[in-house]
């Protein structure tokens, strides 16, 4: 898996993204609670993105067993998506507290991963 950077767009630099390609093995970045990805699809074929939940269960003393599903995002061909801030299921302490990305394929597949100043 590829280790993906957190960029900060601020209106000082013009929102400019770059996109990495999407590894065929995954990507991982740092978790951050403003941190928005960003899929770019230049495929002919839709692509799942999936974000994989760190913690599937926690046992709440108010509600119970609470689970939680990994995020599971259909890009259309020739789309671009937002996946939205993930809440803390998705960082893996175990992982040096990253989340983890896998796509069904990577033609044409471009990732950024970005927070908002």
């Amino acid at each position: 898996m590829a280790d993906l950077t957190i960029q900060n767009l601020s209106d000082e630099d013009g929102g400019a993204i770059t996109f990495a390609s999407a590894a065929a093995g995954g990507d991982k970045f740092i978790w951050d609670s403003r941190a928005a990805i960003i899929i770019q699809n230049g495929d002919d074929s839709a692509h799942d993105v999936t974000v994989t939940a760190a913690y599937t269960s926690i046992n709440d003393p108010t509600y119970g067993e609470l689970t939680r599903s990994n995020i599971v995002l259909s890009v259309a061909a020739g789309a671009v998506a937002v996946i939205p801030p993930v809440n803390v299921a998705f960082r893996n302490a175990a992982d040096s507290n990253k989340v983890a990305l896998t796509y069904d394929g990577v033609t044409s597949l471009k990732v950024a991963v970005v927070r908002i100043q």
